[in-house]
């Protein structure tokens, strides 16, 4: 085989492969309602800022911090993202504690899907903090770890599909388009809280009943926190969502342990990162019909999240 003959071979095969791996990505997500995932902002600190070492006398030197919404809900509001630095004594070095809290430059869109299937990536954003500077003299050097907080709105959507039929107890033996006693599969949005484990059963000759479990999926160091609170540390704030289960149309519908809401909306509280909610649908007569029936539960909440740098101080000899 000729150098030639071997370089088109090359450049055909790289086409090919690359053809390929563009197919995948892209019927990854056709026909998927999300893309999912566990994750909602990603942080970290922008590479030298701050700097891994620095001098106790004339060393100034800034703090910088990147938010990438990798999830799937839309922050549309920079007011719903504050950033904080704590890990240092802000008169040390040379600021004062409010000047270490900021809230986002922008809003946050979220990674979505488009019409062809593809991904499209969320917002990244930068917060920048005021310059900083060693104020003290120290003997050797101090090492102090340097933590970027970030308190954030947001939100997860579900979508599943209920299952119905005329015939709800199976009393004429006929076959439905679906089976009313069954595990639902369920999508979920990228995000760190999901719905999970949702069954559904018959209850009635009119009357289904379904479960789901709400779970806390993100980082075991991260926090949930009740909206409206800026991630408030009190007790009755803690590990709160509010989840709202969309009206399916066919009748009536209750949730069981939803407070402060609605029949099928409100406030629950997790234990151990996960709660299970039971929900009841009673099914009107002219609604008695085989059919699968889409479902939508969204869910909000406040989430707390960290990141870790090492900040070497010595002293300038």
């Amino acid at each position: 085989m000729t150098k030639k003959t071997q370089l088109l071979f090359a450049v055909i095969l790289l086409l090919v492969v690359v053809g390929c791996s563009e197919t995948e990505e892209t019927a990854t997500f056709k026909g998927k309602a999300f893309v999912g995932g566990s994750e909602g902002l990603a942080l970290s600190f922008l590479p030298g800022q701050p700097p891994s070492e620095v001098f106790d006398t004339d060393n100034p030197f800034q703090i910088a911090v990147r938010l990438e919404n990798r999830g799937e809900y839309d922050i549309e509001s920079a007011g719903n993202v504050i950033v904080s630095i704590t890990g240092v004594n802000p008169s040390n070095f040379g600021v004062s504690s409010s000047q270490l809290t900021k809230q986002s430059p922008d809003p946050l869109d979220g990674v979505r899907i488009d019409s062809s299937g593809n991904k499209i990536s969320g917002d990244d954003v930068v917060v920048d903090f005021p310059e900083m500077n060693y104020f003290s003299e120290i003997q050797g050097s101090v090492d102090f770890t340097v933590r970027a907080n970030a308190c954030y709105e947001y939100g997860t959507k579900a979508q599943a599909k209920l299952c119905i039929k005329e015939d709800l107890r199976g009393t004429t033996g006929e076959a439905g388009v679906c089976n009313p006693d069954r595990i639902v599969p369920i999508e979920n949005s990228g995000a760190p809280v999901q719905i999970t484990n949702m069954e559904q059963n018959v209850a009635g000759s009119n009357k289904i009943d379904f479960f789901f479990t709400i779970k806390k999926v993100g980082s075991a160091s991260d926090s949930l926190h009740k909206t409206g609170t800026v991630c408030g540390t009190e007790v009755s704030s803690r590990d709160v969502v509010y989840i709202d289960v969309e009206d399916t149309r066919l009748g009536t519908l209750t949730c069981s342990g939803l407070t402060g809401g609605t029949a099928t909306a409100g406030y629950v509280t997790l234990y151990s990162d996960a709660r299970e909610v039971r929900c009841t649908q009673v099914i009107d007569e002219s609604n008695m019909i085989d059919a699968e029936v889409p479902l939508s539960i969204d869910v909000k909440y406040g989430y707390k999240q960290y990141v870790d740098t090492q900040l070497i101080v010595k002293h300038a000899s």
